[in-house]
């Protein structure tokens, strides 16, 4: 979902069919997305427009806290603790959501607020732009736990999860294993740093 929102803060699709093609969601899904969106008064059109006197509508939990989250982050930072305080969700949840918006470029790392525009990391390699966010994310806590076991823990899910996710990611990176993976990653972050 937050690929969807950054294609959002992006603004510059004009069609379902590529904001959906770009966010890697069904047309269908992004269209519940957007209507929601659109209802909650986050969204106007296709691009992000956060109206924060708006009440967010009952709607599905995911969908709501994002939208309860982005009227939150345009106000003042919050960390995970707090916002999951405010939403009535887990720390767990609240965390992930705030790490995956930061990673996306829709939240701003140096404030910890809504970013005013999308924000473009600085250095890049290519095999970056062929992983999502959550991806990078993922592979970021790898590099710093160093083990699956507390990836999968740290992201709340099941270890078989983490592995199929890093299978994916070796493919795109063009390694064999964690500690090479871990050693390009700190490699793009030590240039952004």
């Amino acid at each position: 979902m937050h690929n969807f929102i950054a294609q959002l803060m992006g603004g510059t699709h004009t069609r379902l069919k590529s904001l959906a093609a770009d966010s890697g969601v069904s047309t269908a899904t992004a269209k519940t997305w957007l209507k929601y969106l659109k209802d909650a008064g986050v969204v106007d059109g296709f691009t992000l427009d956060i109206d924060t006197t708006l009440p967010t509508p009952p709607g599905p939990t995911r969908l709501r806290e994002m939208a309860e989250a982005l009227k939150l982050l345009k106000q003042m930072p919050y960390r995970a603790i707090d916002l999951a305080f405010t939403l009535r969700c887990s720390e767990s949840v609240a965390g992930t959501l705030l790490r995956n918006l930061t990673a996306v470029g829709v939240v701003d790392p140096s404030t910890g607020m809504l970013a005013s525009r999308l924000l473009v990391p600085r250095a890049t390699a290519p095999w970056a732009n062929r992983l999502t966010a959550t991806q990078l994310a993922t592979l970021r806590i790898l590099a710093r736990t160093g083990s699956i076991k507390a990836t999968a823990s740290e992201r709340n899910v099941a270890m078989s999860t983490v592995s199929s996710m890093l299978k994916t990611i070796y493919a795109h990176m063009g390694v064999h294993s964690a500690i090479a993976a871990a050693y390009m990653i700190g490699r793009l972050d030590g240039a952004n740093s």
